[in-house]
């Protein structure tokens, strides 16, 4: 193999090991060696295939890298492990009951009113 296709192998390496570090809990360990892959696809493919090789392989890693964690962000709240660690709120909807109650409680607002009984956690109250 040529080292055009080296380089492709470890860029590609470096970019599924950033893109495992976020579903693998791994303490850091795959973004070093992610971090590692990357900058040595670029380094190789300075020296073994040239500086406009080198140069492109730069531009491609500073494209994907940020590209690559972005797709995995996308795709994380999807995942089994996503959804555990970002809780998602229920709607206003799930919350508060939309029955006929609690429309004839929202005409209430505002009004003026007076205790009958103490409020000790229900009672009466006198309104207007």
């Amino acid at each position: 193999m040529t080292w055009l296709i080296w380089c492709i192998i470890i860029l590609a390496l470096g970019l599924g090991l950033i893109f495992l570090e976020l579903f693998v809990p791994s303490g850091g360990a795959l973004s070093f060696f992610a971090a590692v892959a990357v900058i040595s696809a670029v380094i190789l493919a300075y020296v073994k295939c040239g500086a406009m090789t080198g140069s492109a392989f730069l531009i491609v890693g500073v494209i994907l890298v940020p590209a690559t964690i972005g797709f995995a962000l996308k795709i994380y709240p999807s995942t089994p492990i996503g959804r555990r660690i970002l809780a998602i709120p229920p709607s206003p909807e799930e919350i508060t009951p939309q029955d006929e109650l609690q429309w004839q409680r929202q005409t209430l607002k505002g009004q003026i009113g007076i205790a009958k009984t103490p409020l000790l956690p229900g009672g009466s109250v006198k309104l207007d």
